[in-house]
This record gives C-alpha cells, sequence and structure tokens, in this order.
C-alpha cells in the first residue's frame, strides 16, 4: 500500500509534463520479427518528464557506500535540501548534474550506471514490479515492462523482438534531445544492469544465459561488468539484451493471477493520472 500511494503521488505530480510528452518511442527491430503490432508513443517535441525518487535514491546509497555525505552530494550538486536524499522526483538536467557530480567523486573505474542498475530488483518498482512478479512466464513479465515502459524509462525507448534464430532482443536508445552523449552510456549501462538482474532473479537463470551488446568504447570496469552481467561486447552496432527465447516461456515461481490482477489495477490507475 505504502508502495501505491507513493508511486500514485508520483503520477500526479508529473501528469501535465508527461501530458505534454512521454518520453518513449518504439521503432522496429532491424534484425527481428514480431508477432505483434508495434505501440507508438512519442508525441511532439520531447519534454523531459520528472525523474522517479528511486533512482535517485539508488545513486546516492552507491556514493554513501564509498564514503560520500549525500547531503553533501546534493549540495555539491546544486541540489537543494527540498529534494533531499530522501529522494524527491528531480528534473532531468537536476539528474544529469548528480550524475555528473557521483561521478567525479568515485572516479573513472567505477561504471555509476552499472552500479545504480544493479541495485534495482522488480521489487523497488511498486505496483509495476508486484505485476512483474505475479506474471505466468518471463514473456509476459517483459510484455508488461514494454507496456508500461513509460513509467520508468525517461529519455530512452525500448523495443522487443525475436530473431529468425529464436534470439530474444531487447533493444535501447537514448533520446539526444534528453539524454546529452556525455550522460549515454551511464543511462544505457543502468538499465540494462536493471534488466538483467530482474530476469535472472524472475527466471532463475544465470547470466552465462545473456549475450550484452554495447555500442561504445570497453569501459576501465569492464571485467566487473562481464561478472556481472555475463557475455558483453562493445562496440557493437546497438545496445540491446540477447537470450534464447525459449527461456522465457519458463514459469514464473511466484506467479499470481489474483497479485497480478490486483497490481494491474494500481499500474492502470497510476497511467490514467497521467493522463495521454
Amino acid at each position: 500500500m505504502v508502495f501505491m500511494w507513493g508511486f500514485l503521488a508520483w503520477a500526479l505530480r508529473g501528469r501535465e509534463g508527461r501530458r505534454r510528452h512521454n518520453a518513449c518511442q518504439f521503432r522496429p527491430h532491424p534484425h527481428a520479427h514480431r508477432p505483434y503490432p508495434m505501440r507508438r508513443l512519442d508525441k511532439d517535441a520531447p519534454k523531459a518528464p520528472p525523474v522517479p525518487a528511486l533512482f535517485t535514491r539508488s545513486y546516492l546509497a552507491l556514493a554513501a557506500e564509498h564514503g560520500h555525505d549525500p547531503h553533501a552530494v546534493l549540495q555539491q550538486a546544486g541540489i537543494t535540501s527540498t529534494q533531499g536524499p530522501t529522494g524527491h522526483a528531480l528534473s532531468m538536467d537536476e539528474y544529469l548534474r548528480l550524475l555528473d557530480t557521483i561521478a567525479a567523486l568515485l572516479g573513472p573505474g567505477i561504471g555509476i550506471g552499472l552500479e545504480m542498475g544493479w541495485r534495482i530488483p522488480p521489487t523497488a518498482l511498486g505496483p509495476l514490479g508486484s505485476a512483474i512478479l505475479s506474471c505466468a512466464t518471463g514473456r509476459d513479465a517483459l510484455a508488461l515492462c514494454h507496456r508500461f515502459w513509460h513509467f520508468y524509462g525517461m529519455g530512452m525507448t525500448l523495443d522487443i523482438g525475436t530473431t529468425a534464430d529464436g534470439i530474444y532482443v531487447l533493444e535501447f536508445h537514448t533520446l539526444p534531445a534528453l539524454v546529452p552523449d556525455t550522460h549515454r552510456h551511464v543511462v544505457l549501462e543502468a538499465v540494462i544492469a536493471g534488466f538483467v538482474r530482474g530476469i535472472t532473479a524472475l527466471q532463475r537463470i544465470g547470466p552465462q544465459q545473456f549475450t550484452i551488446w554495447f555500442d561504445f568504447a570497453v569501459p576501465p570496469y569492464a571485467d566487473l561488468a562481464r561478472r556481472r552481467l555475463g557475455e558483453v561486447q562493445w562496440g557493437m552496432p546497438i545496445c540491446c539484451i540477447r537470450l534464447p527465447d525459449h527461456l522465457l516461456d519458463e514459469p514464473l515461481p511466484q506467479a499470481s493471477p489474483l497479485a497480478l490482477h490486483d497490481a494491474l489495477g494500481q499500474c492502470e490507475q497510476a497511467e490514467r493520472l497521467m493522463g495521454p
């Protein structure tokens, strides 16, 4: 219930900004066929919605683990105390300043996006997380992520599909108008790490089942990325997660039609509050 009300409050705060632009769009995957029509969610010129407090808290927790006081980090980033380490939603500009500050404090040897994404299991996503955990299969869970991507995918796009040789692909792109090129690798590493963490928890499979592609250069923390994410390749054409399609039809251990129905109702209520 706490998750529900916190989530709905966030939806109300960002309603007007998201009404003007839902910062998501879906483009056809060039290497996959899709058994369903893609849903295009982009509207007019991008306008950044607020960044959920969950992400702020996760980055501040990472900084604290390395000895940096969250209040001091926020002050150094030029973020007022009213946002505070309890994690109020930030504007995209504030959020990017926070990333810059933490990256400078921790140094290039630590991938802050990778670390942050790994700290966000499905249970942290409120009603959406509850719905994901209650799905019958991993395929159903990822379909929900696709459907409600606009809840947490600020400044990014998600495309999903299956290749002719049976590889399920989740492809991610940043929207340049919202995510500057200087922050692109952090945002992409965070979302991919979060998805891998979530899929492994749901499916009870190891990272050896995944192939991860990044379209940028090998970072200093490449060894940690491989330990966390499995086979990782840099300098690839796109940023994506690849895994055998058949794994997604395995039944999930926490599947519950009743819990799924209740959680979906909360997600749909929050979506209505957001507006079109």
